[in-house]
């Protein structure tokens, strides 16, 4: 236990050691520097198994010989990393042949820490698969760590001060944080410090259901990306989160079931966002304040009816929605200037949207989906250059009139009916599309100079 706990302690002084040489030219720190970069990747994951592993009667052969192999190179690393630190002090540090020791040295420990991705997992399994792990090592200590995924652990219930360590500060590097796949996560709480998480960019949680509580309130304002799917009622943290994230840029919210209301009026800087079977949020004030909004997505969502006049959004390019909210009276799409992508999963086609439509002069690739009767009879007049129509088994043929003369790109993805229509040669369709330069049926692709050979 002694030696395991030494082991992560070391692993965590050579990689800031190492990162401290400014020598990316000195041939000496070359391959020590390429080392490096392959166990970071793996950092996690090693740090979670030795953890794991400590206090635990080990009988597997394997894990017990790796794990003395770790230690082994721990030991001798450190007395390495001592005499260096000392000879800092002393300002002796150049001296070459202690510098080669600790290359020697730090390439040995690395190499041991470096078992194949197969292996890894099989010492995962050794001490539990990781699915009977209860808390998670301190993997705040690791000071250049900036990718942190946290996934597939059935039994951690809570996420404490012990995943910070005593590190000061913790985490002090990390940009990207995913919780994923914790179907009993119930907790996550900050540490007491100057700063939580300063230089985290991107957060996701994702499949974390029984999620209550978390400190995305206490964030520092410098997250960019926020995604936070089938997670629990984090209502208050949220609606606290999304006042002082200011500059925000990406925020997702998918099957979030609680009943929340949440403002986006201080989020000017977002360009993306997705609010997706949110069946029971709601948004006070609706976007009117984001102007810099480029990317909508609405899906199954039916209290949003505050979203109000699209149109305010004159940034909007993209946006992919359902019926659901094409026909709720209190949405004004109007023409959306800018918008040059648009996905619908509609059934029906009306005449008010048929008006709507002609006012999208800006529309280059449009995306039809579900189950809709027949096509906007009016295509031809469109200036888009890419159609996309998928999963749909009712339209059995294009419209009369054909497909834009502008158009550069046609997918029809599984629809049955419409794909044998629209085949060459003998499709009854094939006449409407023959001047598509790229046409994909069912992600085979087929144009006139493949039809020729």
């Amino acid at each position: 236990m002694v030696g395991q706990y030494i082991a992560r302690k070391v692993i965590n002084k050579m990689v800031a050691k190492v990162h401290s040489f400014d020598s990316e030219d000195d041939n000496m720190f070359v391959a020590v520097k390429s080392m490096l970069k392959k166990v970071e990747d793996k950092l996690p994951v090693i740090q979670s198994v030795i953890h794991a592993a400590e206090g635990k009667p080990i009988k597997s052969q394997v894990l017990t010989n790796w794990l003395n192999d770790v230690k082994d190179a721990a030991y001798e690393a450190d007395d390495i990393l001592d005499e260096i630190e000392f000879r800092e002090l002393q300002e002796q540090v150049q001296e070459s042949s202690k510098m080669e020791a600790f290359v020697s040295s730090a390439l040995r420990f690395f190499k041991k820490l470096l078992v194949p991705d197969g292996e890894l997992e099989r010492l995962k399994k050794l001490v539990g698969n990781l699915d009977e792990i209860l808390s998670l090592p301190p993997l705040g200590q690791l000071p250049f760590l900036k990718v942190l995924h946290i996934t597939g652990m059935p039994a951690l219930i809570r996420i404490g001060i012990e995943f910070y360590g005593d590190a000061d500060p913790f985490f002090p590097s990390l940009e990207e944080l995913k919780f994923a796949y914790l179907p009993q996560l119930e907790e996550w709480t900050e540490a007491v410090c100057m700063q939580f998480l300063p230089c985290l960019r991107d957060l996701k949680i994702y499949n974390c259901r029984d999620l209550r509580e978390t400190p995305i309130a206490k964030l520092i304002p410098s997250l960019k990306q926020l995604c936070l799917w089938k997670c629990g009622d984090i209502d208050s943290d949220l609606h606290q989160c999304l006042q002082i994230q200011t500059s925000l840029v990406k925020l997702e919210l998918r099957h979030y079931e609680s009943s929340a209301s949440v403002c986006l009026s201080n989020l000017s800087s977002l360009r993306h966002l997705e609010l997706t079977s949110c069946r029971e949020l709601r948004l006070d004030g609706g976007i009117r304040s984001l102007i810099n909004l480029k990317k909508l997505n609405l899906f199954e969502s039916p209290q949003l009816d505050q979203l109000g006049n699209l149109q305010i959004v004159a940034s909007l390019s993209s946006l992919q929605t359902d019926e659901s909210h094409l026909n709720q009276p209190q949405i004004t799409l109007g023409s959306l200037p800018a918008l040059s992508e648009l996905q619908l999963e509609i059934d029906h086609w009306n005449v008010e949207l048929e008006e709507w439509f002609q006012q999208l002069v800006s529309l280059e690739a449009l995306k039809f989906s579900m189950n809709l009767l027949q096509l906007p009879t009016t295509l031809a007049t469109m200036s888009i250059k890419t159609l996309v129509i998928t999963n749909n088994t009712t339209i059995k043929s294009l419209p009369d009139d054909g497909l834009p003369i502008s158009l550069k790109e046609l997918h029809i993805i599984n629809c049955p009916v419409l794909g044998e229509q629209c085949k060459k040669p003998d499709g009854a369709d094939w006449r409407k599309i023959a001047h598509i330069p790229y046409i994909f049926i069912d992600n085979e692709e087929i144009t006139q100079s493949a039809s020729k050979n």
